[in-house]
């Protein structure tokens, strides 16, 4: 067998091993970002914080929804519902929306700070479009 081939063979096989590693760190990467995103976020809205209700959102199992909390009545409203997937590469994460009844949050939002209280996503939209949260 000639050289080339043997060397074109070997870094083939270099590189299938290689890109099987990183398809697994990725795996693991979605999966502990899809644990930690699961639960209760309270939205912070930076634009009203002297509002008289706030949002609660529930990541669970690729579902989500959004409860609207009145906090004179303790009222409290169901007014969005979808579904969510976490995506992600080696540098990156992503949560992407689908089949909400808002429409407008239908997108892929790229992750910025997943942290054990405190969430936060944004988007380009326009402009730069910032969701905030910390867990309840």
């Amino acid at each position: 067998m000639n050289s080339r081939k043997l060397l074109f063979i070997l870094f083939s096989i270099i590189f299938l091993l290689f890109a099987s590693s990183c398809e697994k760190k990725i795996e693991k990467i979605e999966e502990k970002t899809r644990k930690e995103v699961e639960g209760l976020w309270k939205r912070i809205d930076v634009s009203n914080v002297s509002s008289d209700t706030y949002d609660e959102w529930r990541f669970t199992n690729g579902k989500f929804d959004v409860v609207r909390c009145h906090i004179a009545t303790n009222q409290r409203d169901s007014i969005v519902t979808g579904d969510y997937v976490i995506s992600a590469n080696l540098t990156k994460k992503n949560i992407t929306i689908t089949n909400c009844s808002d429409s407008h949050i239908n997108d892929k939002w790229r992750i910025h700070i997943l942290k054990d209280d405190y969430f936060s996503f944004y988007r380009r939209f326009g402009g730069l479009e910032y969701l905030e949260f910390t867990r309840q």
